[in-house]
């Protein structure tokens, strides 16, 4: 069973422990449970207590691949989600009378529960084994990507060693994995070293389909993977100096019933959270506004070309976080403590409130709520010339938030930006509402604990 299978099993043993304990807490507070307004009040319950657990758990990585592989990783990463989902129940509680009683059992069970169900996930269904890898290629050449993702692959991964890919070819002496021997012996390899997956080094895949080496594999049930592939599912970022040329095709264009769907409801959701947005901004802007003022008399809005869909330019709109005329004419990275910012505007980053009036961009259609964040037409110049595939992020609208933004965080430098980008294109590859749904869960978070800028 591969790592997405466990996620299945772990999300299931979630999902019956939690209605186990709404089943629970209806038992308790209401003894003639069994009738027709019981049955739909547990199945409104349930429906809106799945959606909650699954957006704050992945918030909190509650199902990344070390908390499926280590029970106290696995125990640990449910106990912010159960106490944010028993804050939200208590909540409208405390304004009906009994209501405390009635909910108070649920989380008492839940909290007992949950992690029960994910020690007997582990004990009788997820093995806790890492994933045993045999490498087709130069293991020198692998071996800086896998290093790089070692901190994700630590519990999960274990690197067999790897076979000679190309015959004729003289066998690296410099590499760390073990050499297991030359790619006409991975029958033999195959048969004496229990193996899960195999991993295709950059530039072998074509030289192994052609020598049937990928049906041979097939047919030993061991699944067939580039090493791309495998860094990205891992860390959830596309490594850009180790994909082809074609990376591109590959990417989610708007050309399927699926992805006319999704399009529609993205920019459905866009129009629902920007305008929701700006409702609440109406009310926050003369306090905000006031507050910039006093400290830096100037501008309370600020506006700067960035980069959109298509490489189109528009205007994004923020409050001014920086002192007045901040740069002089000329673009400037925005660096840590940097001494431009105000102490307003500290707070405005770190709570990523300086972003909010971008709600109107959003509502405009100019960005999206979330995608890879624009950026300015000064940098993008440099760095479409600098870094491979970087004009691939303007294949789909720019965000508010991203999965650049809640991963690595702003971009200050060429380094941070090439980083990004590998975040970005993941983004782009795996987009989806439900991941769309995680990453504004995970924005809040960070907007909740001050991790901005």
């Amino acid at each position: 069973m591969n790592t997405g299978s466990h996620r299945r099993i772990l999300k299931f043993f979630d999902q019956v422990s939690l209605a186990s304990a709404i089943f629970l807490a209806l038992v308790v507070s209401r003894p003639n449970f069994v009738n027709l307004w019981t049955v739909g009040l547990f199945a409104g319950i349930l429906v809106i207590a799945m959606f909650l657990w699954f957006l704050v758990a992945e918030a909190f990585d509650a199902y990344e691949r070390e908390k499926i592989y280590c029970l106290k990783a696995s125990i640990t990463s449910t106990l912010r989600p159960i106490v944010i989902l028993s804050l939200i129940a208590l909540l409208p509680s405390l304004f009906i009378r009994g209501g405390v009683l009635d909910v108070l059992p649920g989380i008492v069970s839940a909290m007992f529960l949950i992690p029960l169900g994910r020690t007997l996930a582990f004990y009788t269904l997820v093995p806790g084994t890492p994933r045993r890898l045999l490498l087709i290629g130069d293991g020198q050449e692998a071996e800086a990507l896998l290093e790089s993702a070692q901190p994700e692959m630590k519990h999960t991964h274990h690197v067999l060693g790897y076979v000679d890919g190309r015959s004729g070819q003289e066998v690296s002496s410099t590499a760390k994995f073990p050499y297991m021997g030359s790619v006409e012996e991975l029958s033999t390899v195959l048969a004496t070293k229990p193996t899960d997956a195999v991993i295709l080094a950059d530039g072998y895949a074509g030289e192994v389909v052609q020598r049937g080496i990928l049906a041979e594999c097939i047919e030993s049930g061991v699944e067939v993977l580039p090493l791309a592939e495998l860094y990205a599912e891992v860390t959830g970022r596309v490594p850009i100096d180790y994909v082809s040329d074609t990376f591109q095709s590959q990417l989610p264009l708007e050309r399927r019933v699926s992805r006319i769907l999704f399009c529609y409801s993205k920019r459905l959701m866009d129009i629902a959270l920007s305008s929701l947005g700006l409702i609440c901004l109406a009310f926050a802007t003369p306090f905000i506004a006031l507050a910039i003022y006093l400290e830096s008399p100037g501008p309370i809005f600020f506006k700067q070309k960035r980069v959109g869909k298509g490489g189109r330019v528009f205007e994004a709109y923020k409050f001014r976080s920086m002192i007045p005329n901040a740069e002089s004419g000329k673009a400037i990275w925005a660096e840590q403590d940097d001494p431009r910012v105000t102490r307003v505007g500290k707070i405005l980053r770190k709570t990523h409130v300086d972003e909010f009036p971008q709600f109107l961009n959003i509502l405009k259609g100019e960005m999206s709520a979330v995608g890879p964040r624009p950026e300015r037409p000064e940098f993008v110049a440099n760095l479409e010339k600098e870094i491979p595939l970087y004009r691939a992020r303007h294949a789909v609208k720019p965000g508010m938030a991203g999965w650049g933004l809640v991963k690595q965080g702003y971009a200050a430098s060429w380094e941070d930006s090439r980083t990004k980008l590998e975040y970005d294109l993941y983004y782009i590859q795996h987009q989806s509402i439900r991941f769309d749904l995680v990453i504004l869960a995970k924005t809040f978070l960070d907007t909740f604990t001050l991790r901005g800028r």
